[in-house]
């Protein structure tokens, strides 16, 4: 019966002792994931939208400058997150990869996007566009000048 009794114990401690290994491994584990964020991962078409995104010509820099860009520095911050860019060769891949979660968010979206509905931010440039045209110019088409709330 005691040596029935010393078996219990030895692998009761064996077991704590496990238990204890594995508590503080995940608690290590939970540790580095907190340090290390998620990255905010952005798609751009640089060049497509200007002034919006624009092809930086410094290389050693993430390829993206413009209005878009500084806008998603700012979300990046505010969610305590570091920016990564993907770089898209048209609009329509990068929207297929957001509608895949591939990238977390799409820049210069006007709304009028094809395919799925997207879910919007709030407009970051309101713009006016207005056509101007000379009086004295004769246009063989009809000629309008409208307002634009949002295009971005």
């Amino acid at each position: 019966m005691s040596l029935l009794r010393t078996h219990v114990a030895i692998q009761s401690i064996r077991a704590l002792r496990q238990a204890i290994v594995f508590a503080w491994l995940l608690a290590l584990s939970i540790a580095t994931n907190a340090a290390t964020p998620k990255p905010f991962i952005v798609g751009a078409v640089p060049g497509a939208v200007p002034p919006m995104e624009m092809n930086d010509p410094d290389e050693s820099s993430s390829g993206v400058r413009g209005v878009s860009a500084d806008f998603a520095q700012r979300v990046a911050i505010a969610l305590q997150r570091p920016l990564q860019w993907r770089i898209f060769p048209d609009r329509s891949a990068m929207l297929d990869a957001l509608r895949r979660h591939r990238i977390d968010a799409a820049t210069s979206a006007t709304g009028n996007d094809a395919g799925p509905a997207l879910r919007y931010s709030r407009p970051y440039v309101v713009t006016k566009q207005v056509l101007s045209v000379y009086k004295g110019l004769r246009l063989y088409m009809p000629v309008c000048a409208f307002p634009v709330e949002s295009m971005t």
